[in-house]
């Protein structure tokens, strides 16, 4: 008799990762500039907030340049 397949409980490896592509509305999980995909709009969005609404129907927000944490930018710039 042939076995069952079962669903494995293992997550994806996308599970824990920040989403680089946002809808509007969604919750912004890494700080940066995005660019929305037709009408090429430019924003940084914060991490935390809602991402607004594009400037196109059915448009989304792609993530362009990361920000620089603040560890990094002491380390960069002593005083």
């Amino acid at each position: 008799m042939p076995k069952k397949a079962t669903k494995s409980k293992a997550k994806p490896k996308t599970a824990n990762r920040p989403k680089r592509t946002l809808k509007a509305g969604q919750v912004v999980e890494m700080s940066g500039t995005y660019q929305s995909e037709t009408s090429k709009t430019r924003m940084t969005l914060v991490k935390g907030d809602a991402a607004p609404p594009t400037p196109l129907k059915n448009e989304r927000w792609n993530k362009v340049v990361e920000m620089a944490k603040p560890s990094q930018l002491a380390a960069n710039n002593p005083t």
